[in-house]
């Protein structure tokens, strides 16, 4: 069997596939390339009336795999303004069995089969304008075409958890990946690791990484000196949690409706004695925050009180919204 040791730390997918080939990639429709002012690089552009007309597909043949395994895909991306856009990834779960993976901001809510996964995705707007105003007062921020201020984007998931939670899978290995229309494409990757964007990524030679890191150059985006990443670009995760910890789950709530609203709305009826928006420092402070969104979309929110899960102050035990069902895990270190 082959090593897959060239995966690690992480693998560059348009330079692993030599994208602008298109000899192991296909593209139809309105594919082209522009350099992006703020980017001040080349980036892939998607346009077209219908989303599925218009993609890039990687690999060509869809009878090959790409044979990725790192755990997180990582999508560097701007939805284009007013349009919607779509997003497929077809992984392997154990015993070859494929099931794919979709994000739109044409999906109004989550759906789910036992070979896919339809979420939704909620387009954030840039700080201090209009578009921000408007998704701070709307529940789950924009729903629908992005708003002209729409940033770029970093898109983080984490595809064990994903299929372990939402199917009861066993991850395998990333097979396919097809970006339809409307977006920019900057590049996407896969890694074991869980990197920070904004940070400055130190390469000791070895090859081989473990636990969290800063993101590697070309896995971000540019930063003028003095300025924030974070207020510059949206960085977006799906669920995660400590690799080292086991989770337990209970059985539901008898009411998942009334838990729901008092998880979204925690002083209504939750005691702040016994469970906290974020994790308690006895956690640790390597980015334990259970990230889920109650209607299970991608969403970029500033005040992200309402939108993370709730933790008991003891740090063994946690609760959250998923979709119709209120999930509560007791977490073992």
């Amino acid at each position: 069997m082959a090593s897959k040791g060239w995966q690690h730390p992480y693998v560059n997918i348009f330079k692993h596939v030599k994208v602008e080939d298109w000899k192991k990639s296909a593209k139809e429709g309105d594919v082209s390339t522009y350099t992006d002012k703020r980017l001040k690089c080349s980036v892939f552009r998607i346009r077209g009336p219908v989303p599925a007309n218009s993609y890039i597909l990687v690999p060509k043949n869809g009878n090959q795999s790409l044979g990725l395994i790192g755990r997180y895909f990582y999508l560097l991306f701007r939805p284009a303004p007013g349009k919607s856009f779509v997003v497929h990834l077809d992984v392997s779960v154990e015993e070859g069995q494929v099931v794919r993976i979709s994000f739109s901001n044409m999906f109004k809510e989550f759906k789910s089969t036992a070979t896919w996964l339809q979420f939704p995705f909620l387009c954030g707007a840039a700080k201090d304008s209009v578009y921000e105003s408007t998704a701070k007062s709307a529940r789950h921020g924009l729903v629908g075409p992005a708003p002209t201020s729409v940033r770029w984007t970093c898109l983080m998931l984490d595809l064990q958890y994903t299929l372990s939670v939402y199917l009861n899978r066993c991850y395998s290995q990333v097979k396919s990946i097809k970006l339809c229309a409307n977006m920019a494409v900057k590049n996407m990757f896969t890694s074991d690791l869980l990197l920070d964007p904004g940070e400055k990524f130190q390469d000791d030679g070895s090859g081989f990484f473990s636990g969290t890191g800063p993101m590697p150059r070309d896995m971000s985006y540019p930063v003028p000196k003095g300025g924030s990443w974070h207020d510059l670009y949206d960085y977006i995760r799906s669920p995660i949690r400590e690799e080292s910890s086991c989770v337990n789950f209970s059985k539901p709530f008898k009411d998942p409706v009334s838990l729901s609203q008092q998880i979204t709305t925690p002083k209504s009826s939750f005691s702040p004695s016994k469970f906290t928006s974020r994790p308690p420092a006895a956690t640790g402070d390597r980015g334990v925050h259970v990230h889920v969104d109650p209607e299970d979309g991608f969403s970029q929110h500033e005040d992200e009180s309402e939108e993370e899960a709730l933790w008991s102050k003891s740090g063994d035990a946690v609760v959250y919204p998923c979709h119709a069902i209120i999930v509560s895990l007791k977490i073992f270190v």
